[in-house]
């Protein structure tokens, strides 16, 4: 009678489980019942993938680890991936272990898996930097530039970090601001990005929003400021944090009073239910205790 009911809820399964006492847990499992009658479909098409690929031992186990042992999200995750891959990777018995190891790559990684297959060999390490050439193949125009150099001719010589910068200020809105912003500083595109870079000053600082409220004069003195200040570097995230709370008053202060070394001794954290005003005050009271020491 078990091993009926087992088969009568689990027929895609039935093949590949033939202990009994296998077959009774899985039978009482309601929460993997559930998951199979909402999944149906999608599971139907991922074991007839596998069937014709491997032994009933090993099915067996891609089962346990790919459905049984998955909440919904990562199983759906990991079964679109496998259904998208090519045919080398579907006949790679260890394809979960590479759907895992890509995954501890980040979330974006995981999607570009959902859409374009797993990789299964060690170039899946690189799936990271194919998900920031895909963006910025997905953004460009091919006409942003800076000062007449376009970015489309230096790309490919950039770095992946750098061209990860790039991606998110084309995401941000600011890139094609650039030309205003950085009018009057005499570098080439390349510069600016290896300025940016070395500086750690991105999206969160260069945004179109930061842009439409404090214009491009703030903007660059900001740059500016950070830059030719190498001892205020650790106020860049405490700017950062700044701009992604939406506290541009208190910025604009922070620029015009160039308070940038002694926001860099601060956690903005700590400081970020205070008014303007107050934030200011601690800030010059913190500047004078550096110039006395």
């Amino acid at each position: 009678m078990k091993k009926e009911t087992f088969q009568k809820k689990y027929p895609l399964f039935h093949p590949y489980f033939p202990k009994v006492d296998v077959r009774v847990n899985m039978a009482g499992n309601e929460e993997l019942y559930r998951k199979y009658q909402a999944y149906n479909e999608l599971i139907a098409s991922f074991i007839k993938e596998i069937d014709c690929r491997f032994d009933n031992e090993t099915i067996k186990n891609i089962i346990i680890e790919g459905i049984v042992k998955l909440p919904d999200e990562m199983m759906v995750s990991l079964i679109t991936a496998y259904l998208n891959s090519s045919e080398v990777s579907k006949n790679n018995a260890n394809f979960i272990a590479f759907y895992n190891k890509t995954s501890n790559l980040g979330i974006e990684s995981v999607k570009y898996m959902e859409t374009n297959g797993i990789i299964t060999n060690r170039s899946y390490i690189d799936i990271p930097n194919k998900v920031v050439d895909a963006k910025y193949a997905e953004l460009k125009t091919g006409e942003e530039s800076f000062k007449g150099e376009k970015l489309v001719d230096i790309y490919e010589t950039l770095i992946y970090p750098k061209r990860k910068l790039v991606v998110s200020l084309l995401e941000s809105g600011i890139f094609d601001k650039f030309d205003e912003i950085f009018a009057e500083l005499n570098y080439g595109l390349t510069a600016i990005l290896d300025i940016l870079f070395i500086y750690q000053i991105d999206a969160r600082i260069l945004s179109d929003k930061v842009y439409r409220v404090l214009g491009a004069q703030y903007v660059m003195l900001l740059v500016c400021l950070i830059v030719d200040n190498d001892a205020a570097i650790g106020a860049v995230e405490q700017v950062k944090k700044i701009c992604v709370k939406g506290k541009f008053e208190l910025l604009r202060q922070i620029i015009l009073d160039n308070l940038l070394l002694p926001l860099s001794t601060v956690n903005y954290d700590d400081l970020a239910d205070k008014e303007t005003n107050e934030v200011i005050e601690i800030l010059k009271k913190q500047e004078l205790v550096l110039k006395m020491n």
